[in-house]
């Protein structure tokens, strides 16, 4: 039964990895960072499906040490770095982790390629495994701890809901990391078994893995970054965020009568949660109250244009992309507290 739901959440987690990783709605580095680091978790739940003693594994598979844990908390340091482009970032963990999975990888070939006994490879293989996966241990716990005073000291940069999911993923991995302490000890340290058996507290580690693939691509990918509402900064010195909110304003996109947050999302190449957080977090307003603002100060400007006093209301309204004048006169007095016709008036005899 746990081989079954390994299986099923490594397969998983390599379609969303590659999906994330290759689809143009995630070419901004935070979501790449949270792709990689599905990727190489999904890659760690396959690793106790090749150690099988039926013979149904080659050789070279069944035997070959890929420690890849070691990537866990370096890629996700990374994406709590590239969030913003206000914060410092730098790969210094990446390079330690590829520095220790190098290590390893070339000590297993070896062994593999020399054609060690069996018996002396098994033995030699245990004890690397002993060292890395205590090498992993401690390497978490430390880059955790400094994800989380990184996160502390920087937290006003990001936006509230990316705040409780890197919260609540930081108890999440902290109780990771100490069942895996656990396990470690009880595996390579207290007991001497069959070098590839695996205690109940592995089994239960490598379920909570497969949980943790469910929550960084549903909850941190599709929940969270797909609104995409991090700052990065043009060559102009203005973020992307803020150029995108000056296209609709400058070339009027609002004036649109049949306008809705689908066609102009599409117009942006922006998706529609990304584009609803940057309205809500700049004007606190809906999508469809951010564009009928616009086109109620569209509307203002035209009705104090001494050049726009032959126009009629109407006309006015449909310029300023209202599709009914009724739509028209409830907004513009919703908003300014006045009817066009009094609004105009009013500035004409000033």
């Amino acid at each position: 039964m746990i081989e079954i739901l390994l299986l099923i959440a490594a397969v998983q987690g390599l379609i969303v990895s590659a999906f994330v990783l290759f689809h143009r709605k995630f070419r901004h580095s935070p979501a790449r960072c949270l792709g990689w680091l599905t990727l190489v978790i999904s890659l760690n739940l396959f690793q106790p499906l090749l150690h099988r003693d039926d013979g149904s594994i080659p050789y070279f598979l069944r035997y070959l040490n890929v420690p890849w844990f070691f990537f866990f908390m370096p890629f996700l340091f990374m994406f709590l770095e590239r969030y913003t482009d206000k914060i410092y970032r730098s790969k210094k963990y990446l390079i330690a982790a590829l520095i220790l999975f190098g290590i390893n990888i070339s000590l297993s070939v070896y062994w593999l390629i020399i054609k060690l006994p069996l018996e002396d490879l098994q033995s030699h293989l245990w004890k690397l495994r002993a060292v890395n996966e205590t090498l992993g241990v401690i390497f978490s716990f430390f880059v955790w701890w400094k994800m989380r005073n990184y996160f502390r000291e920087n937290k006003h940069f990001y936006p509230l809901g990316v705040q409780i999911w890197f919260r609540n993923s930081l108890v999440i991995l902290i109780i990771m990391f100490s069942l895996w302490f656990v396990a470690v000890l009880s595996n390579y340290y207290l007991t001497y078994e069959h070098p590839f058996t695996f205690d109940p507290f592995y089994q239960l580690l490598r379920f909570s893995v497969a949980l943790l693939v469910y929550w960084i691509f549903y909850v941190g990918i599709f929940k969270v970054i797909l609104s995409r509402p991090y700052t990065k900064l043009s060559r102009s010195g203005v973020s992307e965020d803020e150029m995108i909110l000056r296209r609709i304003e400058e070339e009027e996109l609002f004036t649109d009568p049949y306008l809705n947050v689908e066609t102009l999302t599409e117009k942006l190449d922006i998706s529609t949660s990304h584009l609803r957080f940057l309205i809500k977090n700049k004007y606190n307003r809906s999508f469809s109250e951010y564009i009928n603002y616009l086109r109620v100060e569209k509307a203002k400007k035209l009705l104090s244009d001494p050049d726009y006093q032959h126009y009629t209301l109407q006309a006015v309204g449909e310029d300023a992309g209202f599709n009914s004048r009724s739509t028209f006169y409830r907004c513009f007095k919703k908003i300014t507290g006045l009817t066009p016709k009094a609004f105009r008036e009013r500035h004409s005899s000033q």
